[in-house]
């Protein structure tokens, strides 16, 4: 077998990456029920909002975690730290709500 090199992933990439997954799905949903119930009430899509973000990004980091641990098991890809699913929402949620955490130190 060839000696082939090990990508290493970077926390920072991978934060982009759940922003890339997650900001076309948000607009995805809002359209399609946007088909499927009309124009409602601005509550309704704050709700679905709602339910995305604390749902859906929870969801995306624990299937990329998940997928990024068997890439490590297989030696594909290596991490520049030890960081795993958690990781990757605290750093995503720390830079979606970073003005909020500026404000309370």
């Amino acid at each position: 077998m060839a000696d082939e090199e090990v990508k290493v992933l970077k926390l920072e990439h991978i934060t982009n990456l759940v922003w890339f997954i997650f900001a076309p799905l948000l607009v995805i949903i809002l359209i399609f029920s946007f088909v499927q119930y009309g124009f409602g009430s601005w509550y309704e899509y704050f709700w679905l909002a709602g339910i995305a973000v604390f749902l859906g990004i929870p969801m995306i980091c624990i299937i990329i975690g998940a997928v990024i641990n068997i890439l490590s098991a297989l030696n594909i890809v290596k991490t520049d730290e030890n960081w795993g699913s958690l990781g990757i929402m605290k750093s995503f949620f720390s830079e979606l709500y970073s003005e909020d955490i500026d404000e309370e130190k």
